[in-house]
């Protein structure tokens, strides 16, 4: 399974102006221009379903994937350093990994890592 059909689907879920990056062995990192909370988890939970809805065909073998997702914005119209966006993305992450997986979390105005959460970080 070729991470650059993966980015291809994601892709098709996002503005011209917004950015697609791999982000680790098969992570990515989306960053949406001028976008609150809610319309990232609109697209962030359009890309899940994109993956999760369309399996994958590669030399005739069916490939059901799926993805799990974290976003993270700034809080209450706030600036926010990308070092501290990612962060609280990738913890919002490992939460949806932590749930089962195939799931999207946002982390919010009150979300603070906790404890658990370090065990999940890489």
């Amino acid at each position: 399974m070729s991470s650059r059909a993966v980015a291809d689907r994601l892709k098709e879920c996002l503005r011209e102006i917004d950015l697609l990056a791999r982000y680790g062995g098969e992570e990515f990192s989306i960053l949406l221009v001028e976008t609150g909370e809610d319309a990232a988890l609109q697209v962030a939970e359009a890309a899940r379903l994109a993956i999760a809805l369309k399996p994958f065909s590669i030399d005739g073998l069916v490939l059901p994937i799926t993805v799990s997702v974290g976003v993270a914005t700034p809080f209450l119209g706030e600036k926010a350093d990308s070092e501290s966006l990612l962060k609280f993305a990738d913890v919002a992450l490992y939460r949806a990994k932590a749930k089962g997986r195939n799931c999207t979390v946002a982390a919010s105005e009150n979300f603070v890592p906790q404890a658990e959460d370090a065990s999940w970080m890489h």
